[in-house]
């Protein structure tokens, strides 16, 4: 063999190197994009629920504190009173949320 084909058969088993050297950096990140985009999905669910539920006890929230407001105005108990019994009730359905 001559060195000018010495030359070319080495310039072919690198680029051959080279190619299969692609080929599993390109695999990689393609595995890695694939579990990115599943993560990004399964954040985007739970985020989606969390704020479904966060969003309820809001609403819960407010009502209590209007039916606290309005017992507060038409009634003879004592702030004390009338407040920890609608506390218990907002714990209670925190608990019951979560």
């Amino acid at each position: 063999m001559s060195l000018q084909e010495n030359l070319v058969q080495h310039e072919i088993h690198q680029d051959w190197a080279n190619c299969e050297y692609i080929k599993v950096i390109t695999s990689s990140i393609k595995k890695i994009m694939d579990f990115l985009n599943s993560f990004d999905m399964s954040c985007y669910s739970r985020l989606a629920t969390l704020n479904e539920k966060l969003t309820a006890l809001e609403r819960r929230i407010e009502y209590i504190e209007a039916r606290a407001g309005n017992k507060g105005r038409n009634s003879h108990l004592t702030a004390e009173g009338w407040w920890g019994a609608d506390l218990e009730k907002i714990v209670r359905l925190c608990q019951n949320s979560l």
